[in-house]
C-alpha cells in the first residue's frame, strides 16, 4: 500500500485515463469505524499510500474515498492497521464500504459535489438488526 502510487501512471496509460478519472480508497485512522467521506483534492494526511500516489501522479488533484477505522487504543498504529477488525466494528466498517461502493456508482451519474452530499455524512452506518 505504501508504494502503490507506482503502478498509478503506467494504469492511466493503459486505460487511457486521466488523473480526475482516478479514484483511490484508502483506510483513515481519524474517522471512526462506519464514517466514509469522499475528497476530490487535499494532503496526505500523513497516509503514506497517498503520499505515493501524489509523488508518481506530481498532482492532489484525485478522487479519494476514506473509510474510517479509528485509531487504537494503545497506539500501536502498525499492528491495528493490519488487523483485522471485529465484533461491531467490523460491521461498521462493512457498512462504510457499502456506502463508499454505492458512491462509486453514483460518480457515474452525478458530480463530485453532489456525490459529497450524499457520502460526507458524519452518522455512523450502523448494523442491520
Amino acid at each position: 500500500m505504501n508504494r502503490s502510487g507506482m503502478v498509478i501512471p503506467g494504469l492511466l496509460h493503459y486505460a487511457r485515463a486521466e488523473i480526475c478519472d482516478l479514484i483511490v480508497i484508502c483506510d483513515n485512522l481519524d474517522l471512526k469505524p462506519g464514517i466514509c467521506k469522499l475528497k476530490v483534492k487535499g494532503s496526505t494526511a500523513g497516509h503514506k499510500g497517498l503520499a505515493s500516489v501524489i509523488a508518481y501522479t506530481g498532482t492532489q488533484a484525485f478522487i479519494r474515498f476514506y473509510i474510517g477505522i479509528g485509531r487504537p487504543a494503545d497506539n500501536n498504529i502498525i499492528d491495528y492497521v493490519l488487523s483485522k477488525p471485529e465484533g461491531e466494528e467490523k460491521q461498521q466498517i462493512r457498512m462504510a464500504v457499502e456506502k463508499t461502493v454505492s458512491g462509486i456508482l453514483l460518480l457515474a451519474e452525478k458530480s463530485p459535489q453532489e456525490v459529497m452530499n450524499v457520502i460526507n455524512s458524519k452518522a455512523v452506518c450502523k448494523t442491520k438488526a
